[in-house]
């Protein structure tokens, strides 16, 4: 089945049943050995397996947050990669790095979002001063468990300090605080070359960030994105989670944040999450990146999206 994961319309859901609950570990391994890099970067493979086998593990059992969404994400970033104006710009090195910030990037979560951890003082907001909580706490986690299982053994200090700089970097890009920065200035780049016969060329260190920040959020935030039935269960398990924290948030005595209040899950409070979540942040970053990407996926993708808008 996994050769089909270059297809958007991949059920992600399906793999998991097939995979025997273990999405995260074949979709990284899958994607590592296609690329040839166990090979390129030479890691050790037992210490491979093993350390996607304890990245999957250590995922926490959340509606939403868990290794079903990282494996989604993670096939979500090997369509982009099948641009080749985007891998080709990569060393061997940047596309090992890429493929494990995929797999860590959630990793740990504990099923809340960063304003609640702050707000109800968490000892992780303690930890990390209030700032990117939860984005810094998978990167740590992520990075702790390879030193552990020895995964960068074989690389040189150089080679180690690349990497662990681009994974922490894109799992850090995932923060939604940042969310408008990074778009405007994906936009702003787009609109400098537009009417110019050009395209945005990966040359230069920056850009070629910026595109790779680009797509680990449009991987990660690819819900609306999907076929009608992959969409709604999304949309079921992300509001289980949501309305997980309200119970929360009203244990604890403080405000219950907007669309996490079971007492209100009335359909038409699901309508508008959703139809917010489209309007103001998935359609205006994918028509932003497909007007980028070359991909056979961006018909699909632009289709669905007007069609769940339209379904909400």
């Amino acid at each position: 089945m996994a050769e089909n994961a270059h297809h958007w319309d991949f059920d992600i859901f399906e793999f998991t049943e097939a995979t025997n609950g273990h999405p995260l570990l074949f979709m990284s391994y899958y994607i590592l050995k296609k690329l040839k890099l166990v090979e390129e970067v030479k890691v050790d493979e037992v210490a491979l397996l093993q350390y996607l086998d304890e990245i999957e593990l250590t995922y926490q059992d959340n509606p939403y947050h868990n290794a079903i969404h990282a494996a989604d994400m993670l096939q979500a970033m090997w369509v982009f990669l099948n641009d080749t104006r985007i891998s080709s710009a990569c060393s061997s090195l940047e596309l090992f790095a890429i493929v494990l910030a995929c797999a860590m990037h959630d990793v740990d979560h504990p099923g809340v979002t960063n304003a609640f951890i702050v707000k109800s003082r968490h000892p992780l907001s303690i930890l990390y001063s209030d700032t990117s909580v939860l984005e810094f706490h998978h990167a740590a986690t992520g990075i702790s468990i390879a030193e552990q299982r020895q995964l960068f053994r074989k690389m040189g200090p150089g080679q180690y300090d690349e990497a662990r700089k681009l994974i922490i970097e894109l799992v850090m890009a995932t923060d939604m605080g940042k969310h408008f920065e990074f778009l405007n200035k994906f936009k702003s780049q787009l609109s400098a070359v537009s009417g110019q016969k050009e395209e945005l060329k990966l040359d230069k260190p920056e850009l070629k960030m910026l595109v790779l920040v680009l797509a680990m959020k449009c991987s990660d935030l690819n819900n609306p994105t999907r076929p009608r039935a992959v969409s709604l269960e999304w949309t079921t398990r992300i509001m289980e989670e949501f309305y997980q924290q309200g119970d929360q948030e009203r244990s604890f005595g403080i405000p219950i944040s907007k669309f996490m209040d079971r007492a209100c899950q009335a359909d038409e409070n699901v309508a508008k999450c959703q139809q917010s979540f489209i309007d103001f942040i998935v359609a205006p970053l994918y028509t932003s990146w497909t007007s980028y990407l070359v991909s056979p996926a961006n018909e699909v993708i632009l289709k669905n999206v007007a069609d769940n808008r339209s379904f909400w």
